[in-house]
């Protein structure tokens, strides 16, 4: 008697995993006009990158060095490599981001381009995104946000122990100096990172990334 009330609910398990993800009809979505259903004025409607995730060609890090370690740490050994070619495609996305609609924009700025070597600082990486600001707000008219780390540290600061040395904090002070400096005028909002959260708990506690 078990055997057959295993069996028959095992098969209406099956039965309803095949009408779930085979035979089911999915109803078409349809705009329903609602009265009154409209952002407030002053409402911002945008996207964002987060620099190293988006941009591509971005090597000098413990992000992209980790992606190329042995054993490969990413499920089939995939690497970020080209991104969303973000570095060099940002004018056709900002064009797309405004034919849709947005009235805002978020970059993120790899700390690893803009000071590639302790205490040198890229000034051609500082006038790319000097222009990609700019344009933003004098050619799509976007109230600009700015993200000033996102989990990847220049491979001179993470072979000097990372954010556990307490000498990171000097080199951190002098590095938000130099963007405050270069780019504020073109940014509205910074915010100094995201989802630091993720990265003391997968990072730190759990390993599963870097450091």
């Amino acid at each position: 008697m078990l055997w057959l009330v295993l069996g028959v609910g095992l098969f209406g398990l099956l039965a309803v995993t095949l009408w779930w993800n085979v035979w089911r009809v999915i109803a078409p979505s349809r705009v329903e006009e609602r009265p009154g259903a409209e952002f407030p004025a002053g409402f911002l409607w945008g996207a964002g990158e987060d620099a190293y995730q988006h941009e591509g060609s971005s090597f000098n890090n413990d992000w992209s060095r980790w992606e190329r370690s042995t054993p490969a740490p990413i499920d089939r050994g995939a690497r970020h490599e080209c991104g969303t070619d973000f570095w060099n495609r940002w004018r056709e996305d900002f064009a797309l981001a405004a034919q849709d609609g947005h009235t805002a924009h978020r970059i993120g700025l790899e700390w690893s381009r803009i000071e590639p070597t302790r205490g040198v600082y890229d000034q051609e990486a500082l006038a790319r995104y000097r222009d990609m600001l700019r344009t933003m707000k004098e050619q799509h008219h976007f109230t600009t946000f700015v993200n000033l780390w996102h989990f990847t540290l220049p491979l001179w600061a993470a072979d000097d122990g990372g954010f556990e040395n307490p000498r990171l904090m000097e080199r951190w002070d002098a590095y938000v100096k130099v963007c405050a400096t270069t780019l504020g005028p073109f940014v509205d909002y910074w915010s100094t990172m995201i989802d630091s959260q993720i990265y003391a708990l997968t990072g730190y506690m759990i390993g599963e990334i870097p450091p």
